[in-house]
């Protein structure tokens, strides 16, 4: 009996392997940053400016500021507070809202209770 010492890397299994990455290459290409986007962010404000915007969606196009990259050591959570420092100063105070949240579970994180990509209009 003939054995295949490529293992499962048979050359149709390559083929298929190429013609995926092609097409997912291609569809990036088309969608531009769409194509990896939760959907649009929240336009609702709190009135003010955090971090010089008033909502998430003045944001829209810099993922960075609130998704880090892989191969960087913060969390999303980090960058939240950057903007929202009022969260950062009650995380330290059980007697406060976020600091209540936190000494009850203290595996949360924002986006537990807070997910930005539900749309314009919804919180």
């Amino acid at each position: 009996m003939k054995q295949n010492r490529l293992g499962c890397l048979t050359p149709m299994a390559m083929i298929a392997t190429v013609i995926t990455l092609l097409a997912i290459g291609g569809m990036a290409f088309v969608n531009g940053s769409d194509f990896f986007s939760a959907g649009s962010l929240n336009a609702q404000g709190s009135g003010g400016t955090l971090g010089g915007v008033r909502s998430h969606a003045e944001i829209g196009d810099d993922c960075a500021k609130c998704h880090p990259a892989l191969w960087e050591p913060d969390t999303m959570g980090d960058r939240c507070v950057v903007c929202h420092k009022d969260v950062l100063v009650q995380l330290a105070f059980p007697n406060s809202l976020h600091g209540a949240i936190r000494s009850e579970v203290s595996k949360i994180n924002c986006r537990s209770c807070h997910s930005e990509h539900k749309g314009p209009m919804r919180r």
